[in-house]
């Protein structure tokens, strides 16, 4: 079997769009609770016993600490949500090229003409035929279908690149928040 020109799984990648907006979302509150809580008891509504609280040297540290957290956890979930949003996207795309690559392989058999891999030609066996204005049409459906095909191979390996790129890019922004925590 060869290898599709329009490889991978659009459900999956749908999938894990969907799981990547749930996991932002699910931040974004957690980050909004904590400032909302951090608000109240800078405002007077302390939680906290007295002895929790500490020294104003660890209030001030923990302080500190909280801020960054909030500030860490809605960089997350705003890395998160646009990456879920991402990978929703390219899984439409990706249903759609390998829509049009089932279209493709359907109008290759109705010109009697086979796709394998990333070739368009003629079927194993006899298919020959004695009216050269037939044969002259095949060789030009094979064309125009060869021609089709390389252009949504062209597009889904650029959109494929860009995806892997998008992926590394949303690594290290996540690293640099990680690291910024430390």
């Amino acid at each position: 079997m060869t290898r599709s020109v329009v490889p991978g799984d659009p459900s999956s990648l749908s999938i894990l769009g969907a799981d990547a907006l749930r996991a932002g979302r699910r931040l974004q509150a957690d980050a909004q609770a904590l400032a909302s809580r951090r608000a109240d008891e800078a405002g007077g509504v302390d939680r906290t016993s007295s002895h929790e609280a500490g020294t104003p040297r660890v209030r001030k540290d923990l302080d500190q600490r909280t801020s960054s957290l909030i500030s860490a956890t809605l960089l997350t979930a705003e890395e998160m949500l646009r990456i879920g949003r991402l990978f929703q996207e390219r899984a439409a795309e990706l249903s759609t090229a390998q829509h049009t690559l089932q279209g493709l392989r359907d109008r290759a058999t109705a010109a009697g003409l086979g796709i394998d891999g990333s070739h368009v030609s003629l079927p194993w066996g006899i298919t020959g035929s004695a009216d050269a204005d037939v044969q002259a049409k095949r060789v030009a459906d094979r064309d125009h279908l060869q021609a089709d095909l390389d252009r949504l191979q062209s597009s889904a390996s650029t959109r494929r690149r860009a995806l892997e790129r998008e992926v590394k890019s949303s690594t290290a922004a996540l690293t640099r928040i990680i690291e910024g925590l430390s």
